[in-house]
């Protein structure tokens, strides 16, 4: 079976795609959202030779919303004299204005969500693909591709294709459905089988993929996988190591 294939995606994602309702997440990358993230902003920064002082570190941010978080994001690496460059990637092309012009390298929204998009039968996609592969040191999503999902564990797999080698990935997840207790994921509430199977068996899936594309693909990439509670969220942190 090909890995890149159309998968069902939640009623909201949906909704969001068809203009039937402007995009109106929660924490929809407006200011608050930097601020009520010290612990992840905290834990990026103590990666180890993650970023470089001596060239651009590229970054991606997945569902930015407005993006006006990331004014901040980009006064701090400014601060820790990081030179950098922003590429986002939405469902939309909701950015502002002020973040699209002062911050924002790249728009790549394509209407399409991470679970609608396939390189191998589309040519937008392919190209899409092509540009993002292989290319970033860090990639963030918050309230964004697996925790929207009724598939996170592809949405991460799918993600992680973005990162360079030693890139690092977090991304939120659903932590509505799940309770961390000694590396066990367990389950406050589940309101999808869909959902529950897939993050019962996040880790073991997120692998499967990776095997398969390797397989596919003739590759041999290699990559870190652990769930971290962060700013009252469940992120999972993904690092490319080969």
């Amino acid at each position: 079976m090909p890995i890149f294939r159309k998968r069902k995606i939640t009623t909201g994602v949906a909704t969001v795609c068809k203009n039937k309702k402007k995009d109106s997440w929660t924490m929809n990358g407006d200011i608050n959202r930097f601020y009520e993230s010290k612990q992840l902003v905290n834990s990026i920064f103590k990666e180890k030779d993650l970023f470089s002082k001596e060239k651009v570190n590229n970054i991606m941010f997945l569902g930015p919303g407005k993006g006006e978080d990331l004014h901040n994001w980009k006064k701090t690496f400014k601060n820790n004299k990081y030179k950098t460059s922003f590429d986002v990637l939405g469902l939309e092309n909701t950015i502002t204005e002020s973040v699209k012009k002062d911050i924002v390298n790249r728009d790549f929204s394509i209407g399409r969500p991470v679970e609608h998009i396939d390189p191998t039968r589309d040519s937008r996609d392919k190209r899409l693909f092509d540009h993002l592969n292989n290319k970033y040191s860090l990639v963030v999503s918050q309230f964004g591709v697996s925790y929207h999902t009724k598939h996170p564990s592809y949405n991460l797999f799918a993600s992680s294709l973005l990162l360079k080698k030693e890139g690092v990935l977090y991304s939120s997840i659903n932590s509505s459905y799940i309770h961390l207790k000694a590396g066990i994921i367990k389950y406050n509430r589940v309101n999808s089988k869909i959902h529950s199977k897939e993050l019962d068996k996040l880790e073991k899936h997120f692998h499967k993929f990776v095997e398969i594309y390797n397989k596919q693909k003739k590759t041999n990439l290699k990559f870190e996988f652990d769930i971290r509670d962060i700013d009252n969220l469940f992120y999972v942190r993904i690092k490319r190591i080969n």
